[in-house]
Formats: structure tokens, C-alpha cells, sequence
């Protein structure tokens, strides 16, 4: 957990990517450390079992749901947001879809367990349908290539009921405002467009950043940004997590 010096008492849940395969590295804690900097947020980085650790959907999703759910119930809806990129990204959907599925419609459930809000770097939506569907294939992804090995790895991981580890077959209606940032050039962005267009016809409240001629991650932040525009979105991302108003930057609530 990272803490700023005078904490708003907003909470950002940030589940990190890296495949499945990696704790998170320098960039995730650069870019989680700067947030608590600029906007006064804590941040709460939740560990969860690896592949090769055996990792699975099984064993990852419930214990993420069940976290995200106990943080909302302590703090309160209105103040606890998730920020998670590529595979967090995939893990903190099905999560989040897990909590709406077991709330089953009730109103007062999905009022104290579900998030205010969602961003999403580079999300993987599109479960096992990125390794077949057509529109990848003319993707020209310079850094998240997908291999056999990947394939062989996602297949390791998703055990359990299929809504466990496919987001596509998970619910869209009663999740929270989300927004996703994408790259054109990489191999996820049509998977996340699908996805947002099943929580568009649900009713749900969605918006698409698509950065034309970028890759994975490209949005993610950080004292030393891995993409030279990264850091012209970064007021965009705190007040979609709801961490700073709408007529702030980060540079007046610094802390």
C-alpha cells in the first residue's frame, strides 16, 4: 500500500499486469507512486498467485472479488476505484463481474460492493477469442506478440467455470463506469472494443481512448513515462478514478 503524506481518503485498487507471469516491476511502482503524489490517493496493491507459482482464474478471481468487496465495504463505494493494466485488467473485470453476478440484481448489494469506477490500460476482454479472431491477426503488435507459449500459458490459467477467466460471457450490466485506453497497435484493442460494445447495448457507461499508432500499455504513467504521451493523459485518468475533481489537475491537489 502506497500512502501520500496527507491522504483525500480516496482508495485506488490497483491490480498489475505483466502476463500472469510477473510480479509488478519498476514501471507499475513508478506509476502507482506518482498517482499517491499528484492526487493524495492511497494506493492498494493486491498480490495474487502467479502461473508459475499456479496461478489459475480458480484461484485468483473469487479471492479478487472478495477483496475488492471487503475494501468497498470498509470504505465506501463512492471512494474506492480501480486502476489496472493488461492482464490486472483482465483479472479486476472478472472480479468486478464475479460481484455483480453474485449480488444477482439486488440494488443495495451492488451499491456497497461494486467500485464507483473503472480504468483499464490494455485490458485482455476478448478470453480465448484473441488467439482466432481474424481482426488480431492484422494487428501489427511490436511488443505483445502472441505466441504458443502464450496460448499454452492462458490455458494453464483458466480453470474453472468459463466466467471465471472470458469476460465476454461475464455480466456488463450493473458494472461500474469504466474506461478503457487502448493502443491501435496492439493485439487486445479488438477484443476491448468488442467488450465495450456488449456494456454500450447493456445500457452501461463506457468510453474507448484509442491511441492511433500506439502500443501495450502506452498509457501508463510515472515519473519516467514509457511513451512520450502518456503523461498528456494523466489528469484524464485521475479524474476518471474519481481522485481528483473535475476542475482540478493533478498539480493543485499535489501532496
Amino acid at each position: 500500500m502506497i500512502t501520500p503524506p496527507n491522504p483525500t481518503g480516496e482508495r485506488v485498487i490497483a491490480v498489475h499486469g505483466s502476463g500472469f507471469v510477473y510480479n509488478p516491476n519498476i514501471i507499475h511502482w513508478m506509476d502507482y507512486t506518482q498517482m499517491a503524489r499528484q492526487t493524495g490517493a492511497t494506493i492498494v496493491v493486491p498480490r495474487y498467485p502467479l502461473i508459475p507459482d499456479g496461478g489459475t482464474a480458480e484461484n485468483s478471481v473469487p479471492p479478487m472479488a472478495d477483496f475488492i468487496a471487503a475494501q468497498i465495504e470498509e470504505y465506501g463505494a463512492e471512494n474506492v476505484s480501480i486502476y489496472a493494466d493488461s492482464a490486472g485488467g483482465t483479472l479486476s473485470t472478472l472480479a468486478v463481474q464475479k460481484i455483480v453476478r453474485d449480488c444477482n440484481g439486488d440494488s443495495s448489494c451492488l451499491a456497497n460492493k461494486v467500485p464507483s469506477r473503472m480504468v483499464l490500460l490494455s485490458p485482455g476482454l476478448s478470453g480465448p477469442d484473441i488467439y482466432t479472431d481474424p481482426n488480431v491477426e492484422l494487428v501489427n503488435d511490436p511488443v505483445a506478440w502472441l505466441t504458443e507459449e502464450d496460448r499454452e500459458y492462458y490455458a494453464q490459467w483458466s480453470t474453472g467455470p468459463e466466467e471465471f477467466w472470458n469476460a465476454m460471457v461475464g455480466p456488463t450490466e450493473g458494472m461500474p463506469p469504466t474506461t478503457i485506453y487502448i493502443g491501435s497497435r496492439e493485439s487486445s484493442a479488438p477484443g476491448a472494443l468488442l467488450y465495450a460494445q456488449r456494456m454500450v447495448d447493456a445500457g452501461g457507461d463506457v468510453d474507448v481512448v484509442i491511441g492511433m499508432g500506439q502500443i501495450h500499455d502506452w498509457a501508463q504513467g510515472g515519473p519516467i513515462p514509457i511513451n512520450s504521451q502518456s503523461a498528456n493523459y494523466r489528469d484524464d485518468i485521475y479524474r476518471e478514478l474519481g481522485i481528483v475533481s473535475e476542475a482540478d489537475d493533478a498539480e493543485t491537489v499535489s501532496v
